[in-house]
């Protein structure tokens, strides 16, 4: 079990780690291309004005994107689906543990004759 975690948190890092390559190569060959323009709310950068800073924060983007991606996302489909599934299942199981000590508590005097033949034959049988 150990080393299943461990290959899949491995594999959440590389993932992670080439997600991140991915984007800052996209984002390094955007400045190899002059005639490319950058539009951010509504503001027209050339891509020839751009500078490496701008490369940081794009990286940056990239980066909180991915952490989004990794940590967001999982944690919404877990709230939003596992935990409603969850409370079903125990107020499912409320109700027969409910149903079961209704009937412990109707069939008690039944029990209760009962226990001493049970008792008999038990006693019979540890005999040879």
């Amino acid at each position: 079990m150990k080393s299943l975690l461990k290959f899949i948190l491995g594999a959440a890092i590389v993932m992670g780690l080439l997600t991140l390559a991915f984007g800052l190569l996209v984002t390094v060959n955007l400045f190899t291309l002059p005639d490319m323009n950058v539009t951010v709310n509504g503001w027209d950068l050339p891509v020839a004005e751009l500078h490496p800073g701008h490369l940081l924060m794009a990286a940056m983007g990239i980066a909180i994107a991915a952490v989004v991606i990794v940590v967001v996302v999982p944690l919404s489909l877990i709230l939003g689906l596992a935990l409603p599934l969850l409370m079903l299942a125990l107020g499912l199981g409320l109700g027969v543990l409910a149903l079961v000590g209704v009937g412990a508590l109707a069939l008690s005097p039944v029990l209760l004759l009962l226990l001493p033949l049970i008792w008999l034959a038990r006693r019979n049988r540890a005999k040879p």
